[in-house]
């Protein structure tokens, strides 16, 4: 079990605490599709990921070098630039933004490099980041769950809104798919 809250704490975020409560709130009697849709999306996406990246058994180098040796570093480099370049920017400015900035009359860029430079002790010791999350962060995040759920649950007033539209998937769906089912035809007949 160790090893389990380990894994999930790295993949948890903000969007996994707030995002899932709103929306299924907001569905109302369709709380059971948002479930479904959140799990493939937060739960099943991220376990297939582990488990490609503990069946390729090397980098990401490695994988790559199966098709070519060249094509191995231009994946690599492709990865790595999306992989940095496009949450870089949004962790650092929601750490200032909702840490420091509050309670701190500090510089953004002041912020950013900080930060930056703690991401670079943790990616330089990569190997200690499971004991350490799992040691230290781990009892830390769930008693604050604990705490926030009992919270909610027991000290808030609310109601249940209805769903303020009806959503019938089957025939919505072929009236909406209706003008592609030639297409739809075609590409089965030249499979």
């Amino acid at each position: 079990m160790g090893y389990g809250i380990r894994l999930v704490l790295p993949f948890f975020g903000a969007g996994n605490l707030i995002l899932p409560p709103q929306l299924g709130f907001k569905s109302g009697d369709l709380w059971w599709l948002v479930t479904l849709g959140f799990c493939t999306s937060a739960v099943l996406i991220p376990l297939l990921g582990i488990l490609a990246h503990a069946k390729l058994q090397g980098t990401i180098f490695d994988f790559g070098k199966k098709v070519s040796p060249a094509f191995s570093l231009g994946y690599s480099l492709v990865v790595y630039a999306i992989a940095i370049g496009l949450p870089s920017p949004r962790t650092a400015s929601v750490t200032h933004e909702m840490a420091i900035a509050p309670f701190f009359d500090s510089s953004p860029l002041l912020t950013s490099i900080l930060y930056f430079m703690l991401v670079f002790v943790f990616v330089m010791n990569r190997s200690k980041i499971l004991d350490v999350v799992g040691k230290l962060l781990t009892p830390a995040i769930l008693l604050i769950l604990i705490a926030l759920v009992g919270v909610i649950t027991f000290a808030l007033e609310y109601s249940f809104p209805k769903p303020p539209l009806k959503v019938h998937l089957p025939a919505e769906f072929w009236k909406a798919t209706k003008p592609l089912m030639p297409l739809a035809r075609w590409l089965w007949a030249v499979l």
